[in-house]
Order: C-alpha cells, then sequence, then structure tokens
C-alpha cells in the first residue's frame, strides 16, 4: 500500500473509533502512536480517550507518579 493510501486509511476511520482502538493500548505506547499523523496526536491527546479509558475496567493499568 503506498504512503498516501496509508494516511487516508487513517483518515477515514470514525472518531469514536479511533478513540476506542487508542483507549485500550497501555499508555507507554502513545508517545509512539502520537507520532502516527497530526490527528492521531490530538486524539491520544485529547480527554475523549482517557475518558473512554475509565470506563474500560479490564484494559487500564495502574501507574505511580514519581515527584521528585
Amino acid at each position: 500500500m503506498a504512503k498516501e493510501e496509508t494516511r487516508s486509511v487513517i483518515t477515514t476511520l470514525p472518531h469514536k473509533v479511533i478513540v476506542d482502538i487508542l483507549a485500550r493500548v497501555p499508555r507507554c505506547y502513545y508517545p509512539t502512536l502520537s507520532l502516527v499523523s497530526k490527528h492521531f496526536r490530538s486524539v491520544v491527546g485529547s480527554p475523549d480517550v482517557y475518558a473512554r479509558r475509565s470506563l474500560l475496567r479490564g484494559y487500564t493499568e495502574h501507574s505511580r507518579d514519581v515527584v521528585v
């Protein structure tokens, strides 16, 4: 598949589908996913993904924040 075709496939996914997929991906991969496209970058950083993650009980991972 050509690079241009790949971009069009990614951008044709409905926003809700992208949010639902990203909500199931561990957060440690979000920096990499944000490099896919500007659209993905905005979705990864949006409150929609985190709201959806909170609704998915088996897919959220626990994290510990350390303040130095």
